[in-house]
C-alpha cells in the first residue's frame, strides 16, 4: 500500500477525484492550500506577498544576526525572490517585529522585545 499526495488546480479537482475514486480508495482527503501556484516547470511558488510571517520565521530559525545576507536567504526560503529582501525588512519594521540599527550598507536589524 502506498500514500500518494500531489497538488491539483481548483478547476481540475473534481475530475481527478472521480478518476482516483474508481481505483479503490474509499477515504480521499482534500486539503486546500492557499497562496501557491505551480510554475511551468512544476515547482510551487508562493503567490501572495503576505509572507512576512514566513520571512520572520525563517530569520528566527537561522539564528544569525539580521543583516542583508541573512535577509536575502530568509526571503528566498519563504518563497519570495532574494532580491525582495528589502520589501520584507520594511514590512517587518512596519509590523514592529524588528528595529533597524545603523544606516547604508552597515545596516543591521535587531528583534524587538
Amino acid at each position: 500500500m502506498f500514500r500518494i499526495s500531489f497538488f491539483v488546480e481548483d478547476k481540475q479537482l473534481a475530475a481527478v477525484l472521480h478518476h482516483i475514486a474508481g481505483a479503490g480508495p474509499k477515504d480521499l482527503e482534500v486539503v486546500p492550500v492557499a497562496n501557491l501556484k505551480a510554475k511551468p516547470n512544476g515547482e510551487l511558488k508562493v503567490t501572495a506577498r503576505s509572507t512576512v510571517a514566513g520571512f520572520l520565521q525563517a530569520l528566527k530559525a537561522s539564528g544569525a544576526k539580521i543583516d542583508s545576507t541573512s535577509a536575502r536567504a530568509a526571503a528566498a526560503q519563504c518563497g519570495g525572490s532574494a532580491a525582495s529582501y528589502g520589501y520584507f525588512l520594511k514590512k517587518a519594521i512596519q509590523q514592529g517585529a524588528i528595529r533597524k540599527k545603523g544606516s547604508g550598507t552597515a545596516s543591521t536589524y535587531e528583534w524587538r522585545s
